[in-house]
């Protein structure tokens, strides 16, 4: 009896309702729902109780795309051998794709020996071993994709009838609250909303947006974060927000900016750009749909555009013919993650952490970090990468000549199972022939047939396998490793260090003090394991190289 181990795989849209209709749950009911169902289905299969069980959930990812996070972990494991069952709560939970979720089911999965439960719609592919699912499946699946466009569709266009309606969707910014007797409106906050209205007469009074952080701070006037903590409806969800934590330039500016305050309601600011996605593109101001006096306010419109001087005002200090920092949104402090403010018009460049500017004697630290101290770092990081180059494109060559005698090898296999398909088919129709002409009997015709289908669909099952088994490796061959070992090479011939390699190595620079920091490098997975193998080998080189000097 084959053991199991289970992968429970949940998924819920950020489109269906339960998500949208109740904001006092930290998980969606229907994510609890999705859970109880599978478990309880488990419970009552005796091949299963005793199975162990590992869960996987994407909370808010659409089913038209499978890139999604909880399900490349859920694939992860198949491919490592970890997972060898997958139950789901319906097709539609796994994905709408239609054409791609039959592929999982009538290839991918069969091949890495996976068995796929689908609770409601009654499937368990244990059940159709040697065969497809059938069309009852496929309509399934085309009524599941047919359904997520459409939903897709309902759901902006309900959306947008809102938002030229002046309702608030969503959560409501710091200082407003939701109205509990009429929703989508909105009333202030008889707390936060105090803290807004003081920012607002700072600026109407002429401070900047940093001199309103550093008073803000003294003062120990609560930030959002600090509010939806301790005193916000939703507490619970912010349990985990760092309590170190202060008003900085960018939190006052975002409030001075925000329409909501003087009783307007701004909406349609971003729009998807790829459906089943979460890629977005900004929307330009004059596309943006604002409905004006539509709930309380906290300043007049006339106050609010008085306050948008200590915005300008702030900005106006740079120079716009002046480059941006080097390092500047990448590097940032490692106690608080807020990106390090870049300060180019100095002798020797440097950058500090704007928390520990606005809230001195914090955790953060106060020290510059010299901008030539930073390159040198980097430059012997990267360094390091160069000298790795030639092994590394050694070892792309050998693992290129591995892949292609094994492709090979499956291609020759491919192709004498297709020559012996072909040559059952010729004879199963030149047994027609011999029946059509007498010359065989009926009885001895249905029993060669018989034993030739038998044959014939053996053949085709293991050409598709052969065949599957190619794409496969195929589509395994790279992950994107040959690509960053270019762009390595081509860096190799700088001698500065620019801002293009800065965001083709590195996600982000993390500083602790000006002595120490740590290099968060944007290289994958794979490219990762690849560069501990060719570590290994260059280690093993050189301790050969020093045994051989000793000898």
């Amino acid at each position: 009896m084959t053991t199991y181990h289970i992968g429970m795989y949940i998924r819920l849209s950020q489109s269906d309702d339960d998500l949208l209709s109740n904001d006092k749950k930290s998980e969606s009911e229907s994510i609890s729902h999705q859970r109880d169902l599978i478990r309880n289905y488990i419970m009552f299969h005796k091949d299963l109780k005793q199975c162990s069980v590992e869960e996987f959930y994407d909370d808010g990812y659409s089913g038209a795309s499978f890139v999604r996070p909880g399900f490349e972990k859920l694939l992860e494991k198949i491919r490592k051998g970890e997972i060898n069952l997958v139950i789901v709560k319906d097709f539609s939970r796994f994905g709408r794709d239609y054409i791609e979720l039959g592929d999982y089911l009538e290839r991918i999965f069969p091949y890495l020996g996976v068995r796929f439960i689908s609770i409601n719609d009654g499937y368990d592919s244990s059940e159709y071993e040697g065969t497809t699912a059938g069309l009852d499946v496929a309509l399934k699946n085309v009524v599941y994709d047919y359904y997520s466009r459409e939903l897709s569709e309902k759901v902006k266009t309900a959306k947008r009838d809102k938002m030229k309606r002046g309702e608030h969707t969503g959560r409501a910014p710091f200082g407003m609250m939701n109205d509990p007797d009429k929703k989508g409106h909105l009333l202030v906050d008889p707390i936060a909303g105090k803290v807004v209205r003081r920012i607002f007469n700072l600026a109407i009074s002429g401070d900047i947006v940093s001199d309103i952080a550093k008073k803000l701070n003294a003062d120990g006037e609560m930030t959002p974060a600090v509010y939806y903590r301790t005193q916000g409806p939703n507490k619970h969800m912010y349990k985990k927000t760092t309590k170190h934590i202060s008003w900085t330039n960018a939190n006052v500016r975002t409030i001075l900016q925000n329409e909501t305050y003087y009783g307007a309601n701004v909406a349609h600011k971003r729009e998807i750009t790829k459906r089943g996605t979460s890629q977005s593109a900004g929307i330009d101001k004059a596309d943006q749909i604002i409905v004006e006096n539509v709930h309380e306010a906290i300043v007049t419109k006339e106050e609010f555009t008085e306050a948008q001087k200590a915005v300008r005002k702030i900005r106006g200090k740079k120079n716009p013919s002046e480059q941006s920092p080097l390092f500047q949104g990448i590097l940032r402090c490692a106690t608080c993650k807020r990106v390090l403010q870049g300060y180019p018009r100095v002798k020797r460049k440097y950058y500090k952490c704007s928390n520990s500017l606005v809230e001195p004697g914090g955790n953060c630290s106060d020290g510059k970090i010299y901008e030539d101290s930073l390159i040198e770092q980097v430059r012997a990081a990267a360094q390091h990468l160069f000298g790795l180059t030639d092994l590394m494109e050694q070892v792309l060559a050998e693992q290129h000549l591995q892949r292609k005698t094994k492709e090979k090898d499956l291609a020759d296999k491919a192709n004498a199972c297709r020559k012996t398909l072909t040559q059952l088919e010729n004879q199963k129709l030149l047994n027609v022939e011999k029946w059509m002409s007498g010359v065989m009997g009926k009885d001895i015709y249905l029993k060669k047939r018989e034993v030739l289908d038998g044959k014939i669909a053996e053949a085709r099952s293991e050409l598709q396998q052969m065949e599957l088994q190619i794409r496969l490796e195929e589509s395994a061959a790279d992950h994107g490793i040959n690509g960053t070992v270019k762009s390595i090479r081509r860096f190799e011939e700088e001698s500065m260090v620019s801002r293009e390699m800065l965001e083709t190595f590195f996600e982000a620079i993390y500083v602790t003090d000006p002595e120490h920091i740590e290099l968060k490098w944007k290289f994958s997975d794979a490219f990762q394991e690849f560069l501990l193998e060719v570590e290994k080998r260059a280690d093993s080189a050189q301790e050969q190289t020093a045994q051989e000097k000793n000898a």
